[in-house]
């Protein structure tokens, strides 16, 4: 993953900071970026279980078993995140027959839980487990957690911050200006 910092600086100017709502003085508006690849460091997994059957609570009972076993062998793993997600028992009509004339009663449940973890082997096998049991992978994702973009941006910041000095200072010497300022630095720290 690309980890970015932009920096805008509206206006650099040559004169005192004080003195620029009056200032005649040069204007020059313009941005600098610094950016790293990031390695993700975290993995997220959601899995779900299913079931039909001709009762609400055949269907509720079935996937109420599956999630406790789950949650059960997850929680083994001090080390992988858990969280349930939406829980859904719905009655559904099926029609079957050469034409279709014979209607059937059923009742379909669903429940999701979410994996989360830095150790990718871990959370995998355990994925694996989950899927012995019945349960479907719904999504495996990468991503980069909170605490290792915070942890490259501020050097990105610096970064970019030397570049905009460096150019500020090209652009002035240019301008043949020996004073430069900067009035406004506007930092953005995207992912």
């Amino acid at each position: 993953m690309r980890l970015l910092a932009i920096l805008l600086v509206f206006p650099l100017m040559a004169c005192a900071a004080e003195d620029v709502a009056d200032c005649n003085c040069t204007r020059v508006h313009f941005s600098e970026s610094a950016s790293v690849d990031v390695a993700q460091d975290r993995l997220q997994a959601t899995l779900q279980i299913e079931h039909t059957a001709k009762d609400a609570v055949a269907v509720q009972k079935y996937i109420n078993e599956k999630m406790q076993a789950a949650m059960v062998a997850v929680r083994k793993q001090k080390d992988i995140k858990l969280k349930t997600m939406g829980y859904n028992v719905y009655q559904y009509d099926r029609y079957i027959g050469k034409d279709r004339e014979t209607r059937l009663q059923e009742w379909r449940g669903n429940q999701s839980l979410q994996l989360d973890a830095s150790d990718s082997e871990l959370l995998l096998r355990v994925a694996g487990e989950l899927q012995q049991m019945g349960f479907s992978m719904n999504g495996l994702n990468y991503y980069l957690s909170r605490e290792a973009a915070a942890a490259q941006r501020d050097d990105l910041i610096k970064e970019a911050l030397g570049m905009l000095q460096t150019r500020a200072e090209t652009i002035g010497k240019t301008l043949g200006h020996t004073k430069i300022e900067f009035a406004d630095i506007q930092i953005d720290g995207a992912q």
